[in-house]
């Protein structure tokens, strides 16, 4: 298994202890406490990283390329999630100012920065 794809399981498998034991809780409500997908923290403009995204609450904020994303158009939970808490696919840097993920049985999403954490998820 390739380091990236190890860590990344390693993040999911963390993430979901998490939401075991609380659910979207207090203890864990700010995105800013869930794990960052395991991403290099530079990335290039163009490429395509395996990425996993948040998508429990909803899909609305990504952590990528050392920083924070809003979603243009935030999405429900999908139904394809199956009840996990993140959605495989890649992000891709299309520009400095735009992010792109893309995932198996998910919409497109394109994403904007944010200039800070994004809030708790309610």
């Amino acid at each position: 298994m390739n380091p990236l794809r190890a860590a990344a399981a390693t993040t999911a498998a963390g993430v979901l202890v998490l939401l075991c034991v609380g659910g979207c809780s207090s203890a864990h409500q700010a995105y800013g406490a869930q794990p960052a997908p395991a991403t290099p923290t530079v990335v290039a403009t163009g490429v395509a990283y395996e990425y996993y995204l948040y998508v429990h609450c909803e899909i609305r904020y990504a952590y990528f390329d050392g920083r924070w994303w809003e979603a243009d158009h935030p999405l429900p939970t999908p139904s394809a999630a199956h009840g996990y808490p993140e959605a495989y696919g890649t992000m891709t840097l299309v520009t400095a100012e735009h992010a792109r993920f893309a995932g198996q049985d998910l919409p497109t999403v394109d994403f904007h920065p944010l200039s800070g954490r994004p809030p708790g998820c309610s």
